[in-house]
């Protein structure tokens, strides 16, 4: 087997970035109209400072960069920030439906051999997926809602490679 790149959808893409840059500027406009002073507290900096991060993340959506590589050493998510997870320390993999607020989503949820060792690298992303996990709110999940392939066709590939790895390991 070889190498699978999944990229962006282009269109939730651009209507996140319309309603994101909408919701600055309009904070900009609140804050100029009712004439409040911009004052540069901790939370205020944090708060730009996680803005910034999310408009980041959006702009390398928009650029059409690989959010989810497959291959025959593991996969390495971009899309929710997992990093590098080898097949060797993947146990399952399923289609996982996760409800918020009113909405239904569907993601991928890996199970792992030892969650210790994919948290020893331990990234920004990492650090809140393992604080999401201690609370019950996340798991270690690929997100799907903007990558160009179907959920079910994404665990199908998964389901693939993980079979191979497992074969060539000598394992059922």
């Amino acid at each position: 087997m070889n190498e699978i790149v999944y990229h962006s959808v282009k269109k939730p893409i651009n209507n996140r970035l319309v309603l994101f840059g909408s919701g600055i500027f309009l904070v900009l406009i609140l804050y100029i109209v009712a004439g409040m002073p911009l004052v540069w507290t901790p939370a205020v900096i944090v708060f730009c400072i996680l803005v910034g991060m999310k408009a980041w993340r959006l702009h390398g959506y928009k650029q059409n960069e690989p959010l989810v590589i497959v291959n025959d050493s593991g996969i390495t998510d971009y899309s929710y920030g997992l990093g590098f997870v080898p097949w060797d320390n993947i146990r399952a993999i399923r289609l996982f439906d996760l409800q918020r607020l009113h909405r239904k989503y569907k993601t991928i949820e890996l199970l792992l051999h030892d969650e210790d060792q994919f948290f020893q690298e331990e990234t920004r992303d990492r650090k809140l997926i393992k604080k999401g996990m201690s609370s019950g709110i996340t798991g270690i999940w690929i997100n799907t809602w903007q990558l160009n392939s179907s959920p079910e066709e994404i665990v199908e590939t998964l389901h693939a490679f993980h079979r191979n790895h497992k074969s060539q390991k000598g394992g059922v």
